[in-house]
């Protein structure tokens, strides 16, 4: 083809985009004005600005009326002088110690002249009792501050055991007095703890838990991890410290029997005991008794995707140093209710540690279950039986985020100990406390 031509073609073109952008040109309008954009701009920043100058000047005179009308309330929010408090708390304790001298100097008269026998309960309560109706001051320290003060063991100070040791209230030293167990002056402290009742107006019949209603239960220390395959360790452990909650039921009868307290354990005991089911087999739901009541109540609902493999519950008439009976998985064909109870008979120990604190299980089997009654011994159950219930209380707190341990199953012998451990721990510590 001629070049002529492709110069035409070329040219046509070259039009046709013109054209184009032409149109567009027209479709986008004419330009913006940018000083009217920008005076817009500046007239909100300074519109803005205002307003906050505007705010803060109203909050700067709030401010400065508020220090006007509360000059002392500022005063009051200073952090105070930790020196004077100091000061303060040493007036405060010599003035206790200044009102409880006579009483000091005369406990320090009597126990010099007295015997170091562990029989004088009645004589040191005789000697208190005078001591409070002839020393006014001592009297009206202790009416005055039972609730708040600073008070001396009587005993312990006028024997040189525990010398300056404090007690914010008359219910710590009663408890301290009623309780201690390592002091060649039990009895001496238990007479004193009887003559502060009788000051107080406290009936002596029902020390334990009239003492106790203010005060929170005490946790004893855990025992030794190491002491958990020891079935002779029993004997070594420390005792538990009575509280309301234990005692309740028992001066305070609110249930026609108590499943604890009222139930018998069973003339064939420790080796053959009745016990109390709290948990069905195959539950889900975390019943516990309700110490007060006498009645079972609904704890939790197990957080973990597990279920109690066997009947689990209580033996009454026992306690543990936890302040709880001891524990039992029963092993039979079916569930039973809570509530119910039934004869087992104990075939091992399974000691465990909860969260840093001992709390063994009894395994037991129903005495009168025809399939279960004739195994004797731990060593009689299938190794996956055990392996079973193991994994169930390893796992059963875990999405809880509380650890627990499952040592070695210890055998039948074992488990007869620690049931008769807890027996006479029952015997000592709740019984005879009643009783006095």
């Amino acid at each position: 083809m001629h070049p002529r031509c492709y110069a035409t073609a070329s040219q046509e073109r070259q039009k046709v985009d013109e054209v184009l952008d032409l149109h567009s040109l027209w479709r986008r309008g004419p330009p913006r004005n940018p000083s009217s954009r920008a005076a817009a701009l500046a007239a909100a920043i300074s519109v803005n600005r205002k307003k906050r100058i505007r705010r803060w000047s109203e909050k700067r005179e709030k401010w400065k009326q508020s220090r006007q009308k509360k000059p002392q309330q500022q005063q009051q929010d200073q952090w105070p002088d930790p020196v004077l408090k100091k000061k303060r708390r040493m007036l405060v304790s010599a003035a206790a110690l200044r009102m409880q001298h006579g009483g000091l100097r005369a406990s320090r008269e009597f126990f010099r002249k007295s015997s170091s026998s562990d029989e004088m309960e009645e004589g040191a309560f005789r000697f208190f009792l005078g001591l409070f109706e002839k020393n006014g001051e001592l009297r009206t320290y202790y009416e005055g501050n039972s609730k708040k003060g600073e008070f001396c063991c009587l005993v312990c100070e006028g024997t040189g055991e525990k010398i300056g040791k404090r007690y914010p209230n008359c219910v710590g030293l009663v408890q301290h007095s009623s309780l201690i167990s390592k002091t060649k002056r039990r009895d001496a402290h238990r007479g004193f703890a009887n003559a502060v009742c009788r000051l107080m107006g406290w009936d002596m019949e029902m020390l334990p838990s009239i003492v106790l209603l203010d005060l929170k239960a005490d946790k004893p220390p855990p025992p030794d991890m190491a002491s958990a395959n020891e079935g002779s360790s029993y004997s070594s452990f420390p005792r538990p410290a009575l509280n309301e909650h234990i005692l309740s039921s028992m001066s305070h009868k609110s249930v026609a029997a108590h499943p604890w307290h009222d139930l018998e354990i069973g003339p064939g005991a420790p080796a053959v005991f009745n016990c109390v089911v709290e948990i069905s087999k195959g539950s889900k739901v975390k019943y516990e008794l309700d110490k007060a009541s006498g009645l079972f109540k609904i704890d939790r609902v197990l957080y973990s995707s597990v279920v109690y493999p066997h009947n689990y519950g209580f033996i009454p008439q026992t306690i543990c140093e936890d302040g709880d009976p001891m524990d039992v998985l029963i092993l039979m064909q079916e569930p039973v209710l809570p509530g119910c109870f039934l004869r087992a008979r104990a075939i091992g120990l399974m000691p465990m540690i909860d969260q840093g604190e001992k709390d063994d299980k009894i395994i037991a089997v129903c005495a009168d279950d025809p399939e279960f009654r004739h195994y004797k011994d731990i060593k009689d159950l299938a190794p996956h039986r055990l392996a079973e219930i193991r994994r169930f209380f390893e796992d059963y707190k875990k999405n809880e985020n509380k650890e627990v341990a499952v040592n070695d199953f210890l055998p039948a012998e074992d488990a007869v100990k620690a049931i008769k451990y807890s027996m006479d721990l029952y015997g000592d510590y709740i019984v005879e406390s009643l009783r006095k």
